[in-house]
């Protein structure tokens, strides 16, 4: 697949245009980390009690809604590390682009959909980055395909810099890392290159198989799409089945509940009048 260029390659070391803005910054704003601080600091309380709660039931020989107690603890965990790490990333990620360098602070595995713990801060002066790239990562599944969009920093060093990662369904307004990345590329007067499609397999890549990822043209991501869009209707349509049988059901019920009644007290009244 042939790459193409979004925008007018100058020859590396031009200056910037002087048109351009001497700083842009990009972080979170002061809205996101108080909800997240708020979040955790609230939820906190209620998921240290879970384990002691569970401990108490068991060391009492309850097991009747201990298991049940227990998958609620563990649901409470994952939502407890999602929040987390988006603390974190909110309070730490930034990117300045000055006017002659890019300084960044992001997760290691590049800021995206979910950060992780490990950060890295990190100065790249514009004379050192030959070229910034971008390409549709598009993960296939048994169940729907992620399409994420990566952007990344091409070193004289030779070192290629994942600066970050977006859901091209749901981007992220503080950190728009496409445009991030054209940013950089106008300052540093180098290729803003677009490397096409690649696709993954996820559950060859899970096994380890060489040929997980291969490139991919616009006729398979659509493809792909119509079928999301299906399983999308399948599941929905599958799900107000389920919920009309349950009111048909609950109804049903409710029905023989009271003709039982009925009956009960018609049979109570009977001794009662002969008496």
């Amino acid at each position: 697949m042939a790459d193409t260029i979004l925008n007018g390659a100058m020859p590396p070391g031009t200056t910037a245009d002087e048109t351009l803005p001497r700083r842009t910054f990009y972080d979170c704003g002061g809205g996101r980390k108080t909800f997240f601080s708020l979040a955790f600091i609230l939820l906190l309380p209620f998921f240290i009690s879970t384990p002691v709660m569970i401990y108490q039931r068991v060391a009492k020989g309850v097991w009747l809604d201990t298991w049940g107690l227990i998958v609620i603890a563990v649901v409470f965990a994952v939502l407890m590390l999602l929040i987390l790490f988006e603390l974190m990333f909110s309070l730490r990620a930034y990117v300045d682009i000055g006017t002659d360098a890019v300084s960044f602070t992001l997760p290691v595995r590049g800021g995206g959909v979910v950060p992780l713990f490990f950060y890295s801060a990190r100065r790249i002066p514009y004379d050192e980055i030959t070229a910034v790239e971008t390409r549709r990562e598009v993960f296939k599944s048994m169940v729907a395909p992620m399409m994420m969009r990566t952007v990344r920093l091409n070193l004289r060093t030779g070192e290629r810099l994942l600066l970050g990662y977006t859901n091209e369904a749901d981007d992220d307004p503080k950190f728009p890392f496409p445009q991030i990345g054209r940013q950089i590329a106008d300052r540093a007067g180098v290729p803003f290159v677009d490397r096409g499609n690649v696709l993954t397999e996820l559950h060859k890549r899970m096994f380890g198989v060489a040929d997980a990822t291969r490139e991919s043209e616009e006729s398979e991501i659509a493809q792909l799409n119509r079928q999301h869009n299906r399983f999308l209707v399948t599941l929905i349509a599958a799900l107000g089945v389920l919920l009309a049988a349950g009111i048909a059901n609950d109804i049903w019920q409710e029905n023989i509940d009271a003709g039982e009644q009925a009956r009960t007290e018609v049979q109570q009244r009977g001794p009662a009048k002969r008496r």
